[in-house]
């Protein structure tokens, strides 16, 4: 789905690359400089998620920028999503502190 909608506004199928790996943040953000090569991201997301994937890049070396999208903050859904990323941080946190790797490894995929 995502793939679509930045195609249909007319970014280049060629210049998207999927990490069919990255099953959470801490995953997502090593394998983005570990196997994709980059040094810096574009995080495109909630306020709350950014905050956390944020923190995970600087930690690892990455340099990232946030942007936010998407308005979770009403209704029944705040108190639902705030208590669920107080636990996510304090995961990422332990994560940081264990030296926690991602699930999965790889080969190095070089991205132009």
């Amino acid at each position: 789905m995502m793939r679509a909608d930045l195609v249909s506004r007319g970014v280049p199928d060629s210049v998207i690359h999927a990490d069919y790996a990255g099953r959470r943040t801490l995953d997502s953000v090593v394998r983005a400089h570990e196997i994709f090569g980059q040094d810096s991201l574009l995080v495109v997301s909630q306020q709350f998620h950014n905050e956390r994937a944020l923190f995970l890049a600087r930690v690892h070396g990455v340099d990232a920028i946030g942007m936010n999208c998407g308005n979770w903050r009403r209704g029944w859904l705040a108190l639902h999503m705030m208590g669920r990323e107080a636990l996510a941080r304090t995961k990422a946190v332990m994560d940081v502190v264990a030296g926690k790797r991602p699930q999965i490894g790889g080969g190095r995929i070089d991205i132009d």
